[in-house]
């Protein structure tokens, strides 16, 4: 009985959390716990307390391994198994966070357009082309029938006017002068 009263116990329930140890660890440093914590966000918090970058989302740790999401999580758990029994923490390349902490940090330059030094930049599209204008009259914007009505209709008189022109030896001017 002596030597259980010298045992340190756990702060929290025994066998609450199978990685309690490391929740206390977190605890004690201040990190908020709040115990529901999945593998995945245990671990993103343990990396965070001992300025390891992780990528925050198993989500799109997934989409950058190419893996399912719970294999991340289980990738998580096999982590920190081996943080407890070890004391290291060593993070998969598609677990790690891309780039730097402070990459859009505002510099107090606002005008600075940061996105052309990237390597996948590339040139927005070429506008498209416009499209024809319908024609105007006072009333509005014609229809497409009407302004083929109106041209055929003016075709046929200019047809009229020509004949006409031919057949009494006229200009076409003399012409519409005469039948107008």
């Amino acid at each position: 009985m002596a030597q259980e009263e010298n045992q340190v116990l756990p702060k929290g329930p025994a066998g609450a959390h199978p990685f309690q140890s490391v929740m206390d660890e977190l605890r004690d440093a201040g990190v908020r716990i709040l115990g529901g914590e999945n593998f995945y966000k245990l671990l993103y918090k343990l990396c965070k307390h001992k300025g390891m970058q992780m990528n925050g989302s198993p989500t799109t740790a997934a989409k950058n391994g190419g893996l399912k999401r719970s294999v991340v999580i289980s990738q998580a758990k096999e982590l920190l198994r081996e943080y407890k029994a070890t004391g290291l923490i060593v993070l998969p390349a598609h677990i790690k966070a891309k780039g730097s902490n402070n990459k859009y940090k505002h510099d107090g330059e606002a005008d600075a357009n940061r996105n052309f030094n990237g390597q996948d930049w590339k040139a927005p599209n070429p506008p498209l082309p416009k499209h024809a204008k319908p024609a105007t009259t006072i009333w509005g914007i014609q229809s497409a029938q009407k302004q083929a009505r109106k041209a055929i209709s003016n075709a046929s008189k200019m047809a009229v006017i020509e004949a006409y022109a031919k057949e009494h030896k006229c200009t076409i001017a003399q012409a519409m002068v005469t039948l107008m």
